[in-house]
């Protein structure tokens, strides 16, 4: 609805949508429900009940912010919109002021709101688990600092990096696939692991694996979209 928008009504709409889901984090039991505090009944949780209609099978699952935590990562999402704008004015100038500026304001932001406010708030929950405000403003700047970190090596420095190349051409893909490896890497090395050669060897797998896999789609021309 606003991504062929002006940046300030694409950010405009991202702030709102953040502002709502913090808003109903804070002040219903939703939030009470993703810190795992409320049970979700129809009794203990009317007004998420109603706004969520589907009933406990939608919410099964209380991560990455729930059924409504896409409005806070929407944020995120239109702010790749302004880093596409800023790279497209292929000024370096205006590339690097642009992404560190908007990085700034957002982690400054964040890490504002993350702390407590005496005689206002407590201090919010800083969680990708959750989808708060604080860490989506703080991930929305660490993307505008990785976007211009990756401009200086890659557009100014003319240096490329092989691997990130080829697994960038099927992201999506390779996300999913990553998943399912942990999950089996799981079984054979627990998390709580102590062992570094263990660690070390079960990432060099890992990620030659996949390399391998992407490389293969790479080269035939294989391009999964989802």
């Amino acid at each position: 609805w606003v991504a062929d928008r002006k940046p300030s009504v694409r950010i405009a709409a991202g702030l709102v949508l953040l502002a709502l889901y913090q808003a109903i984090f804070s002040f219903t039991s939703y939030g009470g429900w993703l810190l795992g505090t409320v049970d979700y009944t129809e009794r203990t949780m009317p007004l998420i009940w109603k706004i969520i209609p589907f009933g406990p099978e939608l919410v099964d699952c209380n991560i990455n912010g729930g059924p409504i935590g896409h409005w806070s990562w929407l944020l995120m999402l239109l702010c790749g919109t302004i880093g596409y704008d800023i790279l497209e004015t292929a000024n370096p100038r205006k590339i690097l002021i642009g992404t560190l500026a908007f990085g700034l304001a957002f982690a400054a932001a964040g890490w504002a709101l993350h702390l407590p406010w005496p005689g206002v708030k407590a201090e919010w929950v800083f969680s990708k688990y959750y989808m708060t405000a604080p860490y989506a403003l703080w991930a929305s700047a660490i993307c505008f600092f990785t976007l211009a970190a990756f401009y200086v090596i890659c557009d100014i420095w003319k240096i490329e990096i092989p691997t990130l190349t080829v697994l960038g051409m099927n992201p999506l893909f390779i996300y999913i696939l990553q998943w399912c490896f942990i999950e089996a890497a799981g079984r054979f090395i627990p998390e709580s692991t102590q062992n570094w050669p263990a660690i070390l060897g079960g990432f060099a797998l890992f990620y030659g694996a996949l390399y391998g896999i992407a490389h293969y789609m790479y080269k035939k021309n294989i391009f999964v979209k989802l």
